[in-house]
């Protein structure tokens, strides 16, 4: 049975049931329980089947749950339930395997983006958890993470912010800019890339929706109590479909890109896409494979190509051959001579 909000409330509260040895529990008392906890947490009326609570009380009897020591007292015509233990509790039970490898999972996933204050809360406890079984999660799996990165300190006002639909005051530097500048944002959408985290929103003074704040730029953020704006516009949900990374230039558009990939790389793009889009057009006399894309070129999709500069030929469309032989001819220039130094 799997496991989830109102299943886990279900046995909390049979379990309250069957260790109260001062109430007879009949079957009809615990339908009367069960729906009155679950409606009181769901603040509506929710009333369970007699159907569900047998099989609840058979997962939790089962070596899947908890193995409860639960005994069936006949008394006249009916039956109440009670445990045959007068201290057990679900409570005080130890973690079964399955209980035991979804902690796991969740603190290796936890681990993976443990820079964010949200997320740190808890690895503590998971980890007290699973040390107490001898596993060191560490030794096992290693996920990329930037724990230095300058706007992690940012994320949790950005957070609530955007849950509470605050509009932020940002005072922001760029690489390539001096001057701070200081504007109002209406935020929308959080996204990662490459170790960094990138804030979209309303810029109110441009009006632009999909206004880009890296925050690792940002020096200081205020809460403003303006009017917030809600997104009407913008499904981010689908909004970075069509480019690598999180960078869309105004007005550019879709261009259908082939790439003749060299015969030794061609496993690698197959188990790890270039982009969603990409697309197998054909295999070449000399053993090369040419693959199609569809997508919007950014800086990420030409630092991806240029990363891998050894690995492919672009075939079209020509503006995009043009802009990796001028990044070509200036790599030459700053590095062509550096072996003579």
């Amino acid at each position: 049975m799997p496991f989830n909000k109102n299943a886990l409330q279900r046995y909390r509260i049979l379990d309250s049931c069957f260790s109260n040895f001062n109430k007879k529990y009949f079957i009809n008392d615990l339908i009367d329980a069960v729906s009155d906890g679950l409606s009181e947490s769901a603040m509506s009326n929710i009333r369970v089947s007699r159907r569900q609570i047998f099989l609840d009380m058979e997962y939790m009897k089962s070596s899947d749950g908890w193995e409860i020591p639960l005994e069936s007292i006949r008394e006249v015509r009916k039956t109440y339930y009670r445990y045959s233990d007068r201290s057990y509790t679900i409570q005080n039970s130890p973690l079964k395997h399955n209980q035991f490898q979804l902690l796991q999972d969740s603190l290796e996933l936890l681990t993976s983006v443990s820079g964010i204050p949200e997320v740190n809360q808890f690895i503590p406890v998971l980890e007290k958890i699973t040390h107490s079984k001898n596993m060191d999660i560490q030794s096992l799996v290693s996920f990329q993470a930037n724990d230095n990165n300058e706007g992690i300190k940012w994320f949790s006002p950005v957070f609530q912010s955007l849950r509470k639909k605050t509009v932020l005051k940002i005072h922001y530097q760029s690489f390539k800019n001096e001057l701070v500048e200081v504007f109002l944002l209406h935020p929308y959408f959080l996204k990662q890339f490459n170790n960094r985290w990138f804030l979209f929103g309303l810029h109110e003074e441009n009006q632009v929706p999909t206004w880009n704040v890296p925050l690792d730029r940002i020096l200081e953020i205020e809460i403003t109590d303006l009017s917030y704006r809600e997104n009407t516009e913008i499904n981010f949900a689908e909004y970075f479909d069509d480019v690598v990374g999180v960078t869309i230039l105004r007005d550019a558009k879709l261009e259908l890109i082939e790439l003749e990939i060299m015969a030794s790389h061609v496993p690698y793009v197959k188990s790890k896409p270039l982009h969603p889009s990409q697309k197998k057009l054909g295999e070449l006399p000399n053993g090369n494979v040419l693959y199609q894309f569809q997508l919007i070129p950014n800086h990420e999709f030409y630092a991806l190509l240029m990363s891998n500069i050894d690995k492919f030929k672009v075939v079209s469309p020509l503006s995009v051959r043009q802009e990796i032989a001028s990044r070509l001819e200036l790599g030459l220039k700053l590095n062509g001579n550096s072996w003579e130094d």
